[in-house]
């Protein structure tokens, strides 16, 4: 579920048109490849311990109906 909601939440996104656009500058898609995937994991562990965090100071029901 997490793959599907990311998958389509970033596809065309601005982090694809920098990706694109890295790619044509430098000629060096492994190295753009290997660029962007480290960051976004980067940026999802930031997420993952973030969430994690805050779940000990709100209680889950009071996060997932403002997350609606």
């Amino acid at each position: 579920a997490a793959f599907n909601v990311i998958f389509w939440a970033e596809l065309g996104d601005k982090t694809q048109l920098a990706a694109i656009s890295l790619t044509c500058e430098t000629d060096k898609p492994l190295a753009v490849f290997v660029g962007t995937v480290l960051a976004l994991a980067l940026v999802t562990a930031f997420g993952v311990l973030f969430g994690e965090m805050i779940t000990h100071v709100i209680p889950k029901h009071i996060l997932g109906s403002g997350a609606k």
